[in-house]
């Protein structure tokens, strides 16, 4: 992992209008440019492991990343996916309870974890934001329940690809 040199600013950012940021004022902006950061990290790499205390939370500039969890007999389980502007990490949790992997090359928008909570406390438009993200991530995780339960294998793929085809338009739309 590594910082990303170029720090972007909140109004200049690829995924504004979508990450948890999304409907926060100028002041508001200004307040989190105080508490991110931007870092990289290289496919493969782990971003969080299970288990570890949680220093940050962030949204996923650009890459993908994957979101897994690994069984008592040692074998590791994906659970989710994270895509440009979806947030990793859980504020008011001290613990990360999954392992968060760069699946491509990965640049995070990151926020120290505790000023993001007191932030939060204070600004309803940032907590009403991730509230929503939160719930679309559970009509996601649902939709992803169905395509592992209930499909064949070329179902399941043509499903994921679904999936994606349609989060990258909408991500295309709100830009």
């Amino acid at each position: 992992m590594q910082d990303h040199a170029a720090h972007v600013q909140c109004s200049e950012c690829p995924i504004r209008h979508r990450a948890v940021c999304a409907r926060c004022d100028s002041d508001e902006l200004s307040q989190l440019e105080q508490i991110k950061y931007y870092r990289s990290f290289q496919a493969g790499q782990t971003i969080i492991w299970s288990g570890d205390r949680m220093e940050f939370v962030g949204s996923i500039v650009t890459g993908v990343a994957t979101l897994t969890q690994t069984m008592e007999d040692g074998r590791r389980q994906m659970v989710g996916l994270l895509l440009p502007s979806d947030f990793a990490g859980r504020p008011g949790r001290p613990i990360a309870a999954y392992n968060v992997t760069a699946t491509t090359d990965v640049i995070m928008c990151c926020f120290r974890k505790k000023p993001f909570e007191d932030m939060m406390a204070v600004t309803p438009r940032l907590a009403q934001r991730l509230l929503e993200m939160t719930l679309d991530e559970l009509d996601a995780a649902r939709e992803w329940m169905l395509l592992l339960g209930r499909k064949t294998a070329r179902e399941k793929i043509a499903s994921l690809i679904s999936i994606i085809a349609r989060r990258a338009a909408s991500l295309q739309s709100r830009r």
